[in-house]
């Protein structure tokens, strides 16, 4: 058998197979090569061509709109937001994104997204960033719009006559009746005989450039003339043909009266329920008999001795007699202008009759006899044209002076009662004028003299009560 023999001179290859030599001489071939590429001229580099691309994370795919709708008031701001996402849908933070708006005249907008509407109408805004972009659409309204509306639902505008263009999203100045500066906002309303009923929203003083209001002839038409108009520069008020009222203030009167062409009534608004509350407290209400449901939220006519008119509510009685009220009564009395029968007899009120009650020129009957009352009796109660029956006298009262000659102008009076008064004078002759007069009762009086002979001309007149007087000179023939 041979021998391999061992050498000691060199590779290690002696020991591999003739594979083995062949793939490290292979190796050994390309590190040659290696060593060579790293020799020769440093400055020579790759050849020339495009920049790779991007990672796909920040390349923008898609944007979206925050509000997707832009609805603006002429002269206010909305901010838009744009989220923009790469083709995972993840949001990329340094994103650029620049905005434009396709009718500057209607809005604007920023760099960063803040919209600015300029005057009412329609445009659209796009936001860009890289190769992508969205859009949304811009409506820009007037200032005015919801005062408006709110006006259009107060006095029913579905019933209207002609309601066109209210409440759809044409510019206000193409609503009927009415007109709008350039910058969308309201300088008059003109809605004269279109059917109106309701009232003016009191929010219509937020129309800061109107300066023309016509509402004449719409009969619907009740409440009270909205305050809020005097902070306005109105120069045309016309609402003659209405129901519309005035509050008490005098302030709001000096500024109805200075308005330049103006056209209305004088009518009081109904302010009854606090006005009764007023006499409530002012005649002792805590003490009274009875005194149901007032001061309450129940409809006035459910009040203790109210009545009202079924029509107007309008307090038409206010029957409050041997009901323990005591006090004085207050001014306030006068504020009741449907007032028919005021009877407040047998109780202990004090102080003097007041001169108001002759405001109440609707008043068929008064009974205010049998209190406390002082002084004399008020010469404006003469003022009451409809009055038919009056009660005076009574009680604990210590009315003192002459009978009024005022009370002769009572053409509808039928029966007149003064008793038990220090009433001092004669009868004056002016009662010739009652010539509705049925009952003439004048006793324990301390008046003088005779009946005058006007009397002899009151064809209606059936019973005289004249006893317990001073009376010296006998009856007329």
């Amino acid at each position: 058998m041979a021998k391999r023999i061992r050498t000691t001179s060199g590779s290690s290859d002696s020991y591999r197979s003739p594979r083995a030599r062949a793939a490290r001489s292979a190796v050994l071939g390309f590190a040659g090569l290696a060593v060579l590429s790293c020799g020769g001229d440093e400055t020579a580099g790759p050849p020339p061509g495009p920049p790779p691309p991007p990672p796909t994370a920040t390349v923008p795919a898609r944007i979206t709109l925050d509000p997707e709708t832009v609805a603006v008031v002429a002269g206010d701001t909305i901010r838009v937001r744009a989220r923009v996402l790469n083709d995972r849908a993840q949001p990329i933070s340094d994103a650029v994104v620049t905005w434009t708006i396709s009718d500057p005249a209607v809005a604007t907008i920023d760099a960063t997204g803040l919209v600015t509407g300029l005057k009412e109408g329609s445009a659209s805004l796009t936001a860009t960033s890289g190769p992508v972009s969205n859009s949304a659409p811009v409506a820009v309204h007037s200032l005015d719009r919801a005062t408006l509306m709110d006006l259009y639902v107060g006095t029913r505008g579905g019933e209207w006559t002609n309601n066109d263009g209210w409440g759809t999203d044409a510019p206000v100045g193409s609503w009927y009746g009415v007109t709008a500066n350039a910058n969308s906002r309201v300088t008059a309303i003109d809605l004269s005989e279109n059917g109106l009923s309701g009232q003016l929203p009191e929010d219509l003083g937020r129309l800061a450039f109107l300066t023309e209001l016509r509402v004449h002839g719409n009969a619907g038409l009740s409440g009270p003339i909205p305050a809020s108009l005097t902070e306005l520069g109105i120069q045309t008020l016309q609402y003659g043909g209405t129901m519309l009222c005035t509050v008490r203030d005098e302030g709001f009167q000096a500024w109805l009266n200075a308005i330049a062409t103006r056209d209305g009534e004088f009518l009081a608004c109904n302010e009854e329920r606090s006005d009764l509350m007023k006499l409530y407290a002012a005649m002792g209400g805590e003490s009274w008999t009875e005194s149901g449901n007032w001061g309450t939220d129940d409809p006035l006519e459910d009040w203790f001795g109210i009545s009202v008119d079924d029509t107007t509510g309008r307090v038409t009685t206010i029957n409050l007699n041997r009901n323990n009220l005591s006090g004085e009564i207050p001014p306030e009395i006068q504020y009741f202008p449907s007032l028919r029968v005021l009877r407040l007899d047998y109780n202990r009120l004090e102080g003097e009759i007041p001169a108001e009650i002759g405001l109440l020129t609707e008043l068929r009957r008064i009974d205010i006899d049998g209190n406390a009352f002082q002084g004399e009796i008020p010469p404006e109660i003469g003022n009451l044209e409809n009055l038919r029956v009056l009660w005076i006298g009574g009680g604990e009262n210590q009315l003192s002076g002459s009978i009024p000659p005022e009370l002769g102008n009572l053409e509808s009076l039928e029966e007149i009662h003064l008793y038990e008064a220090r009433l001092d004078g004669s009868i004056p002759v002016e009662f010739g004028n009652l010539t509705e007069l049925e009952v003439l009762r004048i006793t324990e009086t301390r008046i003088d003299g005779g009946l005058p002979e006007s009397l002899a001309a009151l064809g209606k007149l059936r019973r005289i009560l004249l006893y317990d007087n001073e009376l010296s000179n006998p009856l007329p023939s």
